[in-house]
């Protein structure tokens, strides 16, 4: 399980606050490199990266981030894809010397989706 986030809190009148809404140039990658959960899917291939970052999506708060290593060449482009649909925000991506992929996610905001049916009886 996850720890919390704590990249970009901070306390306003006694609430606390955390990065959702900060733009990415207003976010500050070395500090978001830093305390975001790192997941390493080398040795993985396709769908099983994007499979699992999506699960890992979903058991961190909105506003914290993911850093992912994967060594599948096509992975990069499945996690943006990924990121697309479903509200996340690839802040950054570098490729290693070993030719991996580093990428750090930043979740996106919950989405209820409510399905509106007739009442009938």
């Amino acid at each position: 399980m996850f720890a919390p986030c704590d990249l970009g809190v901070e306390t306003v009148d006694g609430q606390a606050r955390n990065c959702i809404g900060m733009s990415t140039s207003d976010l500050d990658l070395t500090s978001a490199w830093d305390a975001a959960e790192n997941l390493n899917l080398s040795g993985l291939k396709c769908p099983m990266p994007a499979f699992l970052v999506e699960r890992a999506l979903r058991r961190i708060e909105p506003g914290c981030c993911l850093a992912i290593t994967v060594t599948d060449a096509l992975a990069p482009l499945d996690l943006r894809h990924l990121c697309q649909r479903d509200g996340h925000e690839v802040l950054d991506e570098v490729q290693k010397v070993d030719g991996a992929w580093r990428l750090l996610i930043r979740c996106g905001p919950r989405i209820l989706m409510v399905i509106v049916g007739s009442d009938r009886q």
